[in-house]
């Protein structure tokens, strides 16, 4: 996957789903800032989706598309975060249990009923995540 694409879908998900400038406001920080941290995320949600890739090739291909279903929702709980005044720093740690939910509910819709994948998946994701299960 590519980290700038992913980064689109990442901010694209934050900007369908919330004001810009009352984002902005609640971060305090600008845009730049916050699209370098987003970067940062896109660079763990791409390993994380290389992985989940490699256990869903295995296993019959994918379940959908990755970055509409995964990042750019992951976009949208990141700015729910920041709105909420729940994160000003430490965003990419943070963010990381929202990776691996968003990425375990995209695999359990895709193979469902497959509980060898849907174990694959799970120990994929937490391999894949620089915090571990604990983030």
């Amino acid at each position: 996957m590519n980290k700038a694409v992913t980064t689109a879908f990442i901010y694209g998900g934050m900007h369908y789903a919330h004001d810009m400038e009352d984002l902005l406001a609640s971060w305090g920080q600008g845009n730049y800032e916050l699209v370098c941290e987003l970067a940062i995320i896109a660079e763990t949600v791409n390993d994380v989706a290389a992985r989940f890739y490699a256990v869903a090739a295995s296993h019959g291909g994918m379940p959908g598309i990755f970055d509409y279903e995964v990042s750019e929702s992951l976009g949208h709980l990141i700015g729910d975060m920041i709105a909420d005044d729940e994160v000003t720093e430490q965003l990419p740690q943070r963010a990381q249990p929202l990776i691996a939910r968003l990425v375990i509910e995209f695999g359990r819709r895709g193979f469902a009923g497959n509980s060898a994948a849907l174990d694959s998946i799970e120990q994929a994701v937490y391999a894949a995540l620089p915090y571990g299960k604990g983030a």
